[in-house]
């Protein structure tokens, strides 16, 4: 299933506005998913650096398209029960900067983990077939109270 319009995928998240740097769902099943971003070098885009993106910032996109997983999936985790990212393990940089050549991402994120209190994620982010980054990162839901 694919979800192509930024305003369904905005609905799955609380990330809104230009924060949402999500355009497309390629695809999704249970256990990962693919999605595109074209919001890398944007002059709207919020995590731009004196018009640079640092790679380390592809981690917050990679996260993003964990939790529209999450949502998708029915984890107990989205737009109305927002998850946190409690840790980031096993990061990789492979760059320093995204190149300003680079228009689009592919993220992945395979959910390693999920239980009532949060998720593990194995997140990537790709351009033109080039692995930038590579991390874990551990959602942690917050205690309802």
């Amino acid at each position: 299933m694919q979800l192509t319009d930024r305003a369904s995928i905005a609905a799955l998240i609380p990330h809104q506005g230009e924060m949402c740097l999500i355009d497309q769902v390629l695809d999704w099943d249970a256990e990962q998913i693919s999605a595109r971003s074209g919001t890398v070098h944007q002059s709207s885009n919020p995590l731009l650096q004196d018009g640079q993106l640092y790679t380390v910032v592809l981690v917050e996109y990679a996260a993003q398209a964990a939790a529209i997983h999450a949502a998708l999936a029915g984890e107990g985790m989205g737009r109305d029960r927002a998850a946190v990212v409690g840790a980031i393990k096993s990061l990789q940089l492979n760059v320093p900067v995204v190149a300003t050549t680079i228009t689009e991402l592919t993220l992945t994120a395979r959910c390693i983990l999920n239980d009532p209190g949060g998720a593990i994620y194995q997140l990537s982010a790709q351009a033109a077939d080039v692995t930038l980054m590579e991390a874990r990162v551990v959602l942690v839901l917050p205690q309802r109270g």
